[in-house]
This record gives structure tokens, C-alpha cells and sequence, in this order.
């Protein structure tokens, strides 16, 4: 969901509080409204634009993991290298995929967040330019990952599950990561071996069976 509203509305307190031009436009200034643009335009929600992995309070080898895959963002893009983010809620994971997608645009990729709940809307939907990029960003990140956000109808799950696994496979076929975050503590196996994905567990299981998909578990206690 892009905020239009909250991205004009921090770019006026940018603008209003910079002591250099008084808020006339000055590079310093403009290169963070040019952040904030950015920020609102990949979908990331406004409460993570100003977060970073540095003040992170939560589980110090979490903080690590994603750390170390920040680090490695060009090599994983290179590789096409998806990653599940498990854990409870609470702990951090929708922020560590934030920050990546933040990492991913400071390095001039294309990235977009979004969740399970809203691409199911938008693809029944038929929301043909939303699906587009989903398929066309560099980074994709797949927020609350889990199948009971799929519909329950016969009808329902044949669109969404056909959808889900164009977006999918498309992706992997062209080597653009995945940033899926998810409840389920076993990662990406468990939501697959649900009754709900019956009719399409074997071809999501194939997708990640080439060691594609990377799992860091998101531990430590609830930082809400």
C-alpha cells in the first residue's frame, strides 16, 4: 500500500526543519525528500522508514544474519538467492525485510513490499499493474506468509494458487529474489505441506528444491 498523504506530509517536515534553506530546497534537504519518495514508492510501510539494522534491540544473532545478508546483496542477487525470514510475532522480521529492501534501493534496485493478505485482494482483483510489479521488481518482499490468508473457495484458491505460482516461478526463472516473512517457526516447509496448498504444494516444493531459498530464523522476545 503506497501512503501518498504520509510521504507528502514528511516531506514538508524535511523541508520545514532544515535550518540551511529554511525550506527553499537545498541539496541536503532534497536528498531526503528524494529518500522518502523512494521509501513510498517500494510500498515499505511508514512505520520502518526511519528504522536501521543499527539500533536494532532485538536477538543479536538475528541482527547478524540479516546483517551479513545485506552484505552480500549483490552476490545474492547475482545467484537469485530467496530467503524465508521465520519467527513469532513480534521479533523483527518485518523489520529486518524493511531494511533489506532499504539496503537493496541504496544500491540502486528496484524493490517492493508487499504482504499475502494484499496480493490475494489485488490478484482476484485482477489488479494486472500490481501483479506486474511483483514479477518486475529486484527485490521482492512477501510479508505474513501464510496460508490462511487464502481464500477458501474452490474458485478462489484455483486464481490465487495459479497467481501465486506464476509470480513465483517467474521470479526463480529469472533469478530475482524473494523475501518472504513467516509465523511458521520450520519456515516456508510447513506453510507448504498445509492441506490449504494440496493442489500446489509439489510445484512450490520443486521451486526451492535447487538450494535457492535461504531460512534465517528470527528468535528473541516480542519488541512490540
Amino acid at each position: 500500500m503506497r501512503v501518498i498523504r504520509k510521504a507528502e506530509l514528511a516531506r514538508k517536515a524535511i523541508m520545514d526543519a532544515c535550518s540551511t534553506c529554511n525550506g527553499h530546497g537545498c541539496r541536503e534537504c532534497m536528498q531526503k525528500v528524494e529518500r522518502v519518495n523512494i521509501l513510498s514508492a517500494a510500498c515499505i510501510p511508514v512505520a520502518y522508514w526511519n528504522y536501521t539494522l543499527k539500533g536494532f534491540k532485538g536477538d543479536d544473532k538475528f541482527k547478524d544474519n540479516i546483517e551479513k545478508y545485506v552484505r552480500s546483496l549483490d552476490e545474492l542477487y547475482t545467484d537469485g538467492k530467496s530467503l524465508a525470514i521465520a519467527g513469532r510475532h513480534g521479533v523483527g522480521k518485518t523489520f529486518a525485510a524493511c531494511e533489506i529492501l532499504k539496503a537493496a534501493m541504496t544500491l540502486r534496485y528496484v524493490a517492493k513490499y508487499t504482504t499475502m493478505s494484499e496480493i490475494i485482494d489485488r490478484i482476484i482483483s485482477k489488479d494486472y499493474e500490481f501483479k506486474t510489479s511483483l514479477l518486475h521488481s529486484d527485490f521482492l518482499v512477501i510479508d505474513e506468509f501464510d496460508s490462511r490468508y487464502i481464500p477458501t473457495s474452490d474458485h478462489g484458491k484455483e486464481v490465487f494458487g495459479t497467481s501465486l505460482e506464476n509470480i513465483i516461478r517467474t521470479r526463480i526463472q529469472n533469478k530475482l529474489p524473494i523475501i518472504f516473512c513467516t509465523n511458521n517457526l520450520a519456515g516456508l516447509s510447513d506453510i507448504f505441506d498445509d492441506p490449504t496448498f494440496t493442489t500446489f504444494a509439489g510445484t512450490f516444493k520443486s521451486l526451492f528444491a535447487e538450494s535457492n531459498l535461504i531460512t534465517i530464523s528470527a528468535n528473541g522476545v516480542d519488541l512490540r
